[in-house]
């Protein structure tokens, strides 16, 4: 008992640390001031007002943002521009009260903040549940919104429509229609101010356009609900089956285990048992459900700050909370009736032990008696420790059968090679041949990508373009094999991808850069750029430099580059999302540094790589690429919507065909190269 007891004390002294480390922290305070419309009729007139707003970084002594003054009128409409790494997401997060000034006031009208992030953060739940948030369903309203962010036809081509589960931060979604659902939420919510922190970037220029004439043009919703719009897109200045079913218990009679125990004792045990086990269960899946509410709360804390949802997020979670404590309770309960019966069962077997030693009185000594008694009583807790451990058995034999029948049941993602061993030099030249390829998510809806032809030649520069959620991202997922291909072939050099390991094509085949980085924070600089840590540090340094972040890292006159290496990505300046895709390219660079030596030329796959940066910073993106790569030899397939610059082409229309050619080779494709460049930018039109 003492052996079971001492880990739980020290466990439990160790979680009540962590609960007063928590409690001794500082409540956060919200320095804004609301802006008083009846004292100044200047004010009135106010949604935001900075005044001598300084804002200083705590990894650095720079100041982010130094001396602003500005203001914003109820109404308006202002961009907020600048390079990559400028502060634009900080004033935004200034603004939001998330980031408190050094020095200066900053006011606003309300501070309930309709605001759209860079990511933007989705719980899960059903597309319309995204939409709405926390405020009430109003059918209306709804499809006003849908329609002006042109969710429409997104919705159609869903299986259940709006009543489709999107996953956890819209894992079933494209990256546009994620930033489309993000500002439905905003616009749904009817803020007096909208904040949007570069919400056009994974959206291609046609449903841009499109967003953009229905929210701020003349007669825009913006216009008419006299809402703020702070955004950095220069175009706004141009006008697998689920393996736990929802609300399911899971129960598994693969595997039984027969008892053999008294008449009395077994009836109890199997009460016992099948309530213990199924309420078990529910206990399970009640804190699967505190933990995701949880997770998902910090995770959209800023999004749920700024909407002024934080009662109801509150609510949210105590809800979940008493839940998931109801199963507990009952078990307890359950326990404490397993106590009392035994307990009468034991007593009924004393009542009848003594009975019998009254009326057959010379049968038995006094010795005898007490004996039995002992043993009596010693029955009542070894009983009740053989039933409770028996249940405890059972439920423990029953995660186990579970997991046995997911394992068998569910296939492993490395399927056994089909045959087909690459050589170390795989690929040599990076020619991608596309046949008939169709693609699903899911068998019983329609497909991504349907009779799919392409054919891209080493060396070459390929782009694909087309609206948001037509398959661009797809065909790279198939290019991956994180798709499982329902017909067609993929070919590198002549070698079909579904006879290969998927080790050999994701470690040595292609070189992916995603629109979402993964980083680990407290892994050191070194580890996120090189994983396998075996290049030397000049190498690293150099292709720090050349993507433009080693001035970012090595911000500290007193520290070099060189000693910030191995320091924490964590304890590092912050990246911002411009920032974080130069340093997915700089991690790619290094990539190529890795596999030089062994004359491998791996096909780098670009899925919106330069979305959220400036010109300038994609300027430099470009060169990298080119000299890097393209210069190189190798072959680069590019997911983007500014195409300008590009020389060969895809574009992805109704998921059924991919149109592609060297746009100076004929006329014709010089025409349809100049309408994708005038649907980029308007401009193009009159060159």
């Amino acid at each position: 008992m003492i052996m079971t007891i001492v880990p739980r004390a020290i466990g439990s002294l160790a979680a009540f640390g962590r609960i007063k480390d928590y409690l001794v922290q500082p409540s956060r305070a919200d320095p804004r001031r609301l802006l008083q419309s009846n004292i100044k009729d200047e004010d009135s007139s106010l949604a935001i007002r900075f005044e001598a707003v300084t804002v200083q970084s705590r990894s650095s002594s720079r100041a982010v943002l130094e001396n602003v003054n500005f203001t914003v009128n109820k109404g308006s409409i202002t961009i907020c521009a600048g390079a990559v790494g400028s502060g634009k997401t900080v004033l935004a997060q200034c603004i939001l009260g998330e980031i408190p000034a050094s020095s200066g006031t900053i006011s606003v009208s309300s501070k309930r903040i309709a605001y759209c992030e860079q990511s933007p953060w989705l719980p899960s739940g059903t597309l319309k549940d995204a939409v709405c948030g926390f405020r009430k369903f109003e059918p209306g309203w709804y499809r006003h919104v849908v329609k002006l962010c042109c969710l429409d036809d997104d919705i159609l081509t869903m299986p259940l429509g709006d009543n489709t589960l999107i996953g956890s931060q819209g894992l079933k979604l494209s990256g546009g229609q994620r930033q489309r659902l993000a500002l439905a939420r905003a616009i749904y919510a009817r803020c007096e101010i909208v904040l949007l922190d570069d919400s056009f970037s994974a959206l291609d220029h046609k449903t841009e356009r499109q967003v953009i004439s229905n929210l701020v043009e003349t007669q825009g919703h913006f216009q008419a609900a006299h809402l703020l719009q702070t955004h950095v897109n220069a175009a706004v200045a141009e006008a697998n089956p689920d393996l736990v079913e929802t609300n399911k218990i899971i129960r598994s009679q693969a595997l039984e285990v027969t008892e053999a125990m008294a008449d009395l004792v077994y009836v109890v045990q199997r009460v016992y048992l099948r309530t213990s086990r199924q309420l078990r269960l529910l206990q399970l899946e009640s804190q699967s459900a505190v933990y995701s509410s949880f997770l998902e709360s910090i995770e959209g804390v800023v999004s749920i700050r700024s909407f002024g949802w934080v009662k109801q997020a509150e609510n949210s979670n105590m809800a979940c909370l008493d839940k998931s404590q109801k199963p507990a309770y009952i078990l307890l309960c359950l326990q404490l009736w397993l106590n009392i019966v035994l307990d009468l069962v034991i007593a009924a077997m004393a009542v009848i032990l003594i009975t019998s030693a009254v009326f057959l009185e010379g049968s038995t000594t006094a010795g005898q008696i007490g004996m039995s008694l002992n043993i009596v009583l010693v029955a009542n807790s070894t009983l009740l420790a053989l039933v409770t451990s028996w249940t405890n058995l059972e439920i423990s034999l029953g995660a186990i059968s579970r997991l046995k029948t997911l394992e068998a049941d569910v296939e492993g993602e490395e399927q056994p090679s089909l045959g087909t061993i690459v050589p170390d030099t795989w690929p040599s030249r990076g020619a991608v041949e596309v046949r008939e390829l169709t693609v699903f998510y899911d068998e019983s809806h329609a497909p991504a990508l349907k009779d799919i032809n392409l054919s891209v030649a080493p060396g070459q520069h390929l782009v694909v373009c087309g609206r948001t959620g037509s398959g661009k991202s797809t065909l790279l997922l198939a290019l991956l094999r994180l798709l499982n291909t329902q017909s067609g072939s993929i070919e590198v050099d002549g070698i079909n991808l579904s006879q290969v390991s998927l080790s050999a094509i994701r470690d040595q085949c292609f070189i992916t850069v995603t629109q979402d980085l993964f980083l680990l924070a407290q892994a050191s600089l070194r580890f996120n750029l090189d994983p396998s840590e075996s290049l030397p540090d000049i190498v690293i340094m150099k292709a720090l430099e050349r993507t433009g972040l080693g001035g970012h890292f090595d911000n500290n006159q007193q520290e070099k580059l060189v000693d910030i290496l191995d320091e924490p990505l964590s304890s590092l300046p912050h990246m911002s999302t411009g920032q974080t895709q130069l340093f997915a390219l700089t991690r790619a660079v290094l990539r190529v540094e890795y596999s030089s030596a062994t004359r491998v030329k791996p096909i780098l796959l670009l899925d919106e790589a330069t979305s959220s940066v400036d010109g300038v910073t994609e300027s430099v993106m470009r060169d990298v690429i080119k000299d890097i790569f393209t210069d190189n030899g190798h072959t680069v397939i590019e997911i983007t919507h500014r195409l300008s610059g590009f020389e060969d082409m895809a574009r992805g229309g109704d998921s059924r065909e991919v149109k592609r050619g060297r746009h100076a080779a004929t006329v014709g494709w010089k025409l349809i190269f100049k309408r994708l460049l005038v649907s980029a930018n308007p401009a193009f039109a009159s060159d």
